[in-house]
C-alpha cells in the first residue's frame, strides 16, 4: 500500500510533472481505497491543468473522417453520397481536394463529424482570421438581388444589422473592381 501524500494545486510545470509521476505510482490501486481517492483527485487536477495550459485544438479533417469511417466500419465508397464521385472521395481523403461547406455539413449530419473540424482552416475558431486589411468589400450583394452599400461619406465598412432571415440568406461579396 502506497503512502498518501497531501494533494496540492497544480500551478507550475514542475507541479504538473510531479502529479503525473504520482499518478503513475497510484495506477492499479483499488477504487474506494484512500489511494484510489487520491488518484481520482490528482487525475481531476491534471485534467484541469491540461485544459487551461495545453489546449488540444482540432484534429486534421481527413484524419477525423478516416477515424469515423473506421469506427463505423465504412469504406471510401460509402462516402460517395456525401462527397460525390469516387474520384472526389479519393481526392478529399488524400488531401488534394478541399472539403466544401456543403460536404462538411453532409459528413456532420451522416457521420457525426463536428463541422468545426471539417471547416477550412481560416474559418476555424482556433485559427486567427487572415489579415484582410485593404481587401474590405465595398458592397455586399445577396443572391436574391438586394444590395448593401455604405452610405456616402461613411467609412468603407458600414455597420449592418441583419434580421434572422437576412442572416440565413446566402450572399456574394462585391470587390472594389466590381466583380463578385
Amino acid at each position: 500500500m502506497a503512502d498518501i501524500e497531501p494533494i496540492r494545486t497544480i500551478r507550475t510545470e514542475a507541479d504538473y510533472k510531479t502529479a503525473l509521476a504520482r499518478i503513475d505510482r497510484l495506477m492499479g490501486t483499488g477504487p474506494g481505497s484512500p489511494e484510489g481517492s487520491e488518484l481520482d483527485a490528482l487525475v481531476d487536477l491534471v485534467d484541469l491543468y491540461e485544459r487551461s495550459h495545453q489546449p488540444m485544438g482540432y484534429p486534421d479533417p481527413v484524419a477525423a473522417i478516416e477515424f469515423r469511417m473506421e469506427q463505423a466500419g465504412l469504406e471510401p465508397r460509402d462516402l460517395i453520397p456525401f462527397i460525390g464521385s469516387r474520384a472526389k472521395v479519393s481526392e478529399v481523403l488524400s488531401g488534394k481536394r478541399p472539403i466544401t461547406m456543403p460536404v462538411a455539413w453532409a459528413l456532420h449530419e451522416h457521420l457525426a463529424v463536428p463541422v468545426d473540424v471539417l471547416r477550412p482552416l481560416e474559418n476555424r475558431p482556433d485559427h486567427p482570421p487572415p489579415n484582410l486589411s485593404g481587401v474590405l468589400p465595398l458592397s455586399v450583394e445577396r443572391l436574391d438581388g438586394a444590395s448593401s452599400v455604405p452610405a456616402q461619406g461613411s467609412p468603407r465598412r458600414a455597420p449592418v444589422t441583419l434580421t434572422e432571415h437576412e442572416r440565413a440568406a446566402p450572399c456574394r461579396t462585391r470587390t472594389a473592381s466590381g466583380s463578385l
